[in-house]
Order: C-alpha cells, then sequence, then structure tokens
C-alpha cells in the first residue's frame, strides 16, 4: 500500500528544492530579449531536462549506494548538511543571481544548450534536487514497487507544478515586484530547512542504531 504522507513529503521536498519562486529572476534575466515562442520551447526543454535527471537519480539511486558502499543513513546526514546550505542561502537571498553575457546566451541557444544547462541543470535539477529525490527513493525501493513509482510519479508532479511559474517568469516578476519575488523564496528557504534538519536527525538515529553497543533503538 502506499504510503501517502511519505509522498507529499517526497513531493513538497522536491518541489521546495526546485526552487521555481527562486528561480523566476533568473529565469528572466536569461531569457531577457528571447522572442515568447523560443523561451518557451527554452524552458520546456529544460522542464524536461530536469525531469529525466530526477528520474535517472531516482530509479538507480540505490545502486549508486551499493557501489560506492556508504549506506543511506550516511547519505542522509550528507544530503541534510548540502540541502541545509542551499536553505540558508535561500533564506538570506544568496542564491545565484549571475546573468549571462549576450554572447554566451547566443552560444548556448545556437548549440541548443541552454535548456541544459544552467536552465535544466543546475537551476533547476541541481544537487540538492538530486540528493533530494534519491534520499526518498533509496527506502521506497526498499519497501515496495508501488512507493518507489510513486516517488518518481511526485518528481514528475514537482516538476509539472514548477513549470508554469518558470514559463511565466517576466509576468510573475511584474506581479510580485522585488519584495514579492525576494520573500517567497525565504519563506521556501526555511521549510527546506526543516525538511534537512529532519533527513539529518534521521540519519544520525540511523547510524547510532546501527551500531552494536546501541540501545533504545
Amino acid at each position: 500500500m502506499v504510503n501517502l504522507e511519505y509522498q507529499l513529503t517526497a513531493f513538497l521536498a522536491l518541489f521546495f528544492i526546485l526552487d521555481a519562486f527562486g528561480n523566476v529572476p533568473i529565469f528572466a534575466s536569461l531569457l531577457e530579449g528571447v522572442d515568447p515562442k523560443t523561451a518557451g520551447v527554452l524552458i520546456r526543454k529544460a522542464c524536461l531536462v530536469a525531469l529525466i535527471v530526477l528520474l535517472v537519480f531516482g530509479a538507480v539511486g540505490t545502486y549508486i549506494f551499493l557501489l560506492f558502499g556508504f549506506s543511506l543513513d550516511a547519505f542522509r546526514i550528507a544530503g541534510g548538511i548540502l540541502l541545509f546550505v542551499l536553505a540558508f542561502e535561500m533564506v538570506h537571498g544568496q542564491r545565484r543571481r549571475s546573468k549571462l553575457t549576450d554572447e554566451e546566451i547566443k552560444h548556448l541557444m545556437e548549440e541548443e544548450e541552454l535548456s541544459v544547462t544552467p536552465l535544466g541543470t543546475p537551476l533547476l535539477a541541481g544537487p540538492g534536487a538530486i540528493s533530494t529525490i534519491m534520499i526518498y527513493a533509496a527506502p521506497a525501493q526498499a519497501g515496495s514497487v508501488e512507493d518507489a513509482l510513486m516517488v518518481l510519479v511526485m518528481a514528475a508532479l514537482a516538476v509539472a507544478v514548477s513549470y508554469p511559474i518558470v514559463a511565466f517568469a517576466p509576468q510573475l516578476m511584474k506581479r510580485l515586484g522585488k519584495v514579492g519575488a525576494a520573500a517567497i523564496p525565504k519563506i521556501m528557504g526555511l521549510m527546506l530547512a526543516a525538511i534537512a534538519v529532519q533527513f539529518m536527525v534521521n540519519g544520525v538515529i540511523g547510524v547510532y542504531c546501527s551500531l552494536p553497543t546501541a540501545s533504545g533503538c
């Protein structure tokens, strides 16, 4: 039976770490001067790239653990630290806001690379998002096929919900204004920080309970 609470938490964690609202100013800046039709194509490709990256790492996450010989609990601690750093940057408005030069944008568009990088990855599916889906997918794979598949569905849903936000980045920038565009990522960063701390707590408890001398687990 699918654990709906677990799946909802996975969706929220992935949506927060994709940080569509936080990426609105960056998408608007990178696509400034690009005709709407071309911009729409680039954003759709970027979301598709992000989805593929998440699905691949969500599907093979367990095998990566086995290949490198580290435990899920160790990855939870490391992933929690990474997510907390990203959340800290979101709350303090320190995430990347750099703008590519006109020459760089032209080159990337000619090579059809802009939708892959930086839009698809790392702006959407960056290290934090990859860590998050691996952390949620691994125990689901160990538990049931249904839960494992649902984590991938939650990843697709998170990207789908993020798509219209980044697709209408210029319009949202005008609607939200500078204050709104800055406030929403801070709120999402705070929620992500709570998820990151929970990752670390679960990881520490798991490592402790795996010790031969552990008691009370």
